[in-house]
């Protein structure tokens, strides 16, 4: 088809409408893109761009089919056109319709006929294009639709019309008349153009080109039009109202109807510390009070002049003189502000408004204080004495002030109280300048209120230099009730202590038996061999036994070891304090470590360490030491991320260690002493620095499911400060771990260990008295051993019994400390209220404070369970048999 006007010139001319369509959208969005009103101009716009853009295409198109189905594609935009431009009307003119609670069925009934025709127009509507005036033009089928079309086109067109117009007549004022005039008449002329060109036309098979969306051009010139100017669209006035405002004095703010601001001059911005742009958009609560900012966004105050108030303005509160007045009602209301700035009378009135109500300042301050507050004259009256002293006194304010400070506070104090004579000298002196150096001090005292009650203060007592003189200040706070709550939280806490610990037994339960198990498993396995040994009929010589013997004795010393290390986890109890090898400690807990981590761990001892004595519990440093061992043997193994390889070298080390300076500088726990330092490095997973804080913390742990309870650091720290030494952590992740153990060092440290000494022979009747048959013939036994005689009772009733009987012939008395009818301490009590200066020895495995707080002067002496023929040899002779 070869080129016509239609192909070239009127494709074009719709660009320029699509230009211009979209000119408009963006004009009327940027005066003011929270208007309703103007979010339907930017709607219908954006339509008309569309629209005009498909009749760019349909001017050019060259076959009849690519025509009829562009027409079809577009025909949405010509039934959308009459309820936009509506729509918009309703909202400009200010329908109470668009505000009301039938607004959603109304705008309902607004699109609805525009969509049913939009579904409706393209296959029963438009026919296959006619080629006419040069170019293939929309051709129709008049049918029922059409004509429902026509309607629905007109009826909206004209309402729309007649709405602008009522507006334009009904205006009081003479620019709104003229938009709404001008954009009733770009309406009804655009309207009465397209319908008349691409209906009329098109019905009588006029050849004229449709040119409806070209005269909807129209619409969109008067709307910028009616914008440049009546200032229809913007929240801001005219343009020589703006420069208006521009000149006037003093500060000049436009707001628009939400409060926004729009548009303020020079000094107002200056005032304000923005610019235009970066000042447009806030709202007035960003520079104005509550109160003022209400009035703004008050809608139901229909006054144009608020009247004049005064205020502040902006962030630095700038003191102004503020008139509101509105612009104009009805739709899109706003409202300008002006205000002359006050700052220079404001800070001369402020000035002398401080200086007036200083005194009314202080007086409230004071009487709303929850703390008690006491201020005297210069000669030591009490001039306030608030509401909060009164509460704690129970001296009222009337009573109060006119006294002598000192004479009040005299009266308070409780009987007794050193020297009460020199509080008036002190406080004169005070009062006259000569400070020393009670005149301001925090102190805790305790009064006596009015009813009797005695109470906690903590006060502060300062002089005050005045123009006239010096006055005394006095703060004062009520601890009572804060001591007491103290006091019960830390009983609380004891409680919890306690509690946290017989958990901590719960949780351990299965490794006391395990440990306990193969203590046993080592004594009926050697008591097995000699039975077997003396039941085979063969002669048996003593030394054949020694084997045997020692396995028996090491498994005891490991049962009884195990109690104290459990009685050690539930109570306080201070270590044993007896020289030991800490060398020879750590190659034990080797050796058993070696037997018993996984196999994929190998543990590695120094070949040559020292010999360092500690004084302490040995049986509590190897538990320390083996739990950091069994912490190592975790790191490699169970702790590994799944799919890595267990294992790693467990390296156990000792050296004498002396702290230097800068090892002082960074370690509060260490002093300026020999120690010994023991060394447990594994190869794990190492330990990351956030957590290196509380891994010595009870029950914190980091390794997987319930495999740990968390309290082996804490033990380990525990065992090394009850020592008197600390514990040092080096660690990296994924390069292992390093536990440094620092011990203080006996004196006789390096010479090796006391050799124990073979028990004397001894002579005289004890007293012994045990419920259990075991360890009663155990101590009948040793007790005989030791050359003593005995007398066994099995209860506390028959060792008073026996005790009674022959009250001077006894030597000593070794009491259980349980027994079934009585506790042996109370035995014990009643034996030296009969005979004050009987030695006493009160065994058990598990020893309670305070036993040996008996009545008379015989000495006492505890001894843990099972014992020792040296251990009970020891006991009796601190216990006095010696004297």
């Amino acid at each position: 088809m070869t080129q016509t006007f239609a192909t070239v010139w009127l494709s074009r001319l719709a660009l320029v409408a699509v230009a211009v369509f979209l000119y408009s959208a963006w004009r009327v969005w940027s005066l003011d893109p929270e208007s309703r009103a103007n979010r339907i101009a930017v709607v219908f716009n954006l339509v008309f761009a569309i629209w005009a853009f498909g009749a760019s295409l349909w001017y050019m198109a060259q076959e009849e089919p690519a025509a009829t189905s562009l027409y079809r594609f577009f025909s949405w935009t010509f039934c959308f056109f009459p309820p936009l431009i509506l729509h918009f009307t309703l909202r400009v003119t200010g329908q109470a319709l668009m505000d009301s609670r039938w607004k959603l069925p109304a705008l309902t009934l607004l699109y609805a006929p525009a969509v049913a025709l939009s579904l409706a127009i393209p296959g029963q509507v438009i026919a296959p294009s006619v080629h006419r005036a040069g170019y293939w033009m929309l051709a129709v089928r008049t049918n029922a639709v059409y004509y429902a079309f026509v309607v629905h086109y007109f009826s909206y067109v004209l309402a729309a019309v007649v709405l602008s117009f009522r507006a334009s007549a009904r205006s009081a004022e003479l620019r709104s008349r003229k938009r709404f005039a001008i954009i009733g008449a770009s309406f009804l002329s655009a309207g009465l153009l397209g319908f008349v060109t691409d209906s009329v036309f098109l019905v009588l098979g006029i050849e004229f080109p449709n040119l409806a969306i070209l005269w909807i051009v129209i619409i969109s010139l008067g709307l910028n039009l009616a914008m440049d100017r009546y200032g229809f669209s913007s929240v801001l006035p005219a343009r020589e109202a703006v420069a208006v405002l521009e000149q006037m004095a003093g500060f000049v703010i436009y707001l628009d109807s939400g409060g926004r601001l729009v548009w303020a001059n020079s000094s107002a911005l200056a005032a304000l510390g923005m610019t235009l742009e970066g000042a447009r958009g806030s709202h007035v609560s960003a520079f104005l009070p509550p109160d003022l900012s209400s009035m703004v966004l008050d809608k139901a105050q229909e006054t144009e002049d608020q009247g004049e108030s005064l205020s502040v303005l902006g962030k630095r509160r700038i003191p102004v003189s503020v008139k509101l007045r509105r612009v104009y009602k009805g739709w899109g209301p706003g409202t300008v502000i002006t205000a002359a700035d006050l700052r220079a009378e404001n800070e001369r009135a402020c000035v002398e408004r401080r200086l007036a109500d200083s005194s009314l300042v202080l007086d409230e301050f004071v009487n709303r204080s929850m703390d008690g507050i006491v201020l005297t004259d210069t000669m030591g009256h009490i001039a306030q004495w608030n509401d909060a002293m009164a509460a704690i006194t129970g001296v009222p304010r009337d009573e109060a002030e006119g006294s002598y400070y000192w004479d009040l506070i005299l009266s308070l104090w409780p009987l007794g109280r050193e020297r009460p004579e020199l509080l008036p000298e002190r406080f004169q002196a005070i009062l006259a300048g000569k400070y020393d150096d009670w005149s301001h001090r925090q102190s805790d005292v305790e009064i006596v209120r009015r009813d009797g009650s005695h109470r906690i203060l903590q006060t502060d007592v300062s002089p005050i230099p005045t123009t006239e003189g010096v006055i005394l200040a006095l703060i004062a706070r009520d601890l009572t009730d804060e001591r007491r709550i103290a006091a019960e939280n830390i009983e609380r806490i004891r409680h919890l202590d306690h509690a946290q610990k017989m958990e901590a037994v719960g949780a351990l339960s299965g490794g006391i038996a395990h440990d306990f198990n193969n203590t046993l498993a080592g004594i009926v396995g050697a008591m097995s061999l000699i039975r077997q040994r003396m039941e085979g009929g063969a002669q048996v010589n003593v030394t054949e036994l020694t084997r045997e013997l020692e396995i028996i004795e090491r498994s005891a010393n490991r049962a009884s070891s195990s109690v104290k290390r459990l009685l050690t986890l539930t109570r306080k109890r201070a270590p044993e304090s007896a020289p030991f090898r800490v060398d020879e400690a750590l190659a034990r807990v080797a050796d058993f470590a070696e037997r018993s981590v996984d196999s994929s761990v190998r543990v590695r001892l120094e070949s040559a360490m020292p010999a360092l004595t500690v004084l302490g519990s040995v049986g509590q440093v190897e538990q320390l030491i083996l739990n950091l061992v069994v912490n190592a043997e975790h790191a490699m193994t169970v702790m590994r991320p799944a799919g890595h390889k267990w294992g790693g070298n467990l390296r156990l080390g000792l050296r004498r260690f002396r702290p230097d300076r800068s090892f002082l500088a960074v370690n509060a726990a260490a002093v300026d002493i020999d120690y010994c330092e023991i060394s447990i490095k594994d190869e794990g997973v190492g330990i990351p620095r956030h957590i290196q804080r509380r891994i010595f913390d009870p029950f914190y742990t980091t390794k997987p499911g319930e495999s740990s309870s968390g309290l082996g650091l804490a033990m380990v720290h525990a065992i090394a400060s009850q020592h008197g030494g600390f514990v040092r952590i080096r660690s990296d992740v994924d390069l292992g771990s390093e536990f440094l153990v620092y011990l203080p060092l006996s004196k006789d440290s390096g010479g090796g260990v006391m050799e124990a000494q073979k028990p004397a022979s001894r002579h005289g009747l004890v007293l012994i008295a045990d419920d259990d048959d075991i360890p009663r013939e155990i101590a009948e036994a040793v007790a005989r051993t030791l050359g003593y005689d005995t007398a066994v009772a099995s209860s506390g009733m028959e060792a008073l019994s026996l005790f009674m009987a022959r009250q001077d012939t006894f030597k000593a008395a070794v009491l259980d400390l349980r027994l079934r009818d009585m506790r042996g301490d109370e035995v014990a009590a009643a034996i030296r209220r009969v005979r004050g200066d009987m030695p006493i020895v009160l065994a058990s495995g598990f020893h309670e404070d305070n036993l040996c707080d008996l009545p008379g002067t015989g000495g006492c002496a505890l001894v843990d369970k099972p014992f020792t023929v040296v251990e009970l040899d020891e006991a009796l002779r601190k216990a006095g048999t010696d004297s």
